[in-house]
């Protein structure tokens, strides 16, 4: 059976963690995206939960990489208490995961997926240089 892919949003909060940890050897589900807030832009997964990691077995192999300045919107916010600022804020928006180029692991380029047929059975393979994905 093929595992779904999955994202976290909130990553680096308490249940954050928690559900990284339990999606790491899952056998239906494989972490593919993690969302966090703007001030993990930026960084590894393991930089920004450094100091705040409150789980006793290490950090996911799978959570080691944030995406920061894809689908950027403008924010405009007002201010909240008195002497705080308002102003115009980029942040990230969320994005389809279809809309999503894949890179392939052979040679490290985002590539369009072609399918190959061998054997009755359907593969997906880099358009660049034919590897599969």
């Amino acid at each position: 059976m093929e595992k779904y892919k999955v994202g976290i949003i909130g990553a680096t909060g308490m249940v954050g963690q928690r559900f990284a940890i339990l999606l790491e050897n899952h056998p239906w589900f494989q972490l593919t995206v993690i969302a966090a807030s703007p001030r993990s832009a930026g960084k590894t997964y393991a930089q920004a939960v450094s100091g705040r990691w409150a789980m006793q077995t290490p950090i996911p192999a799978q959570a080691k990489v944030v995406v920061e300045g894809v689908n950027m919107v403008t924010c405009h916010t007002k201010p909240r208490r008195q002497g705080e600022e308002g102003g115009i804020v980029r942040r990230e928006a969320a994005l389809y995961a279809s809309k999503v180029q894949v890179v392939c692991p052979k040679c490290g380029k985002g590539t369009r997926v072609a399918h190959k047929i061998e054997n009755g059975k359907k593969s997906r393979v880099c358009k660049h240089c034919g590897a599969e994905l």
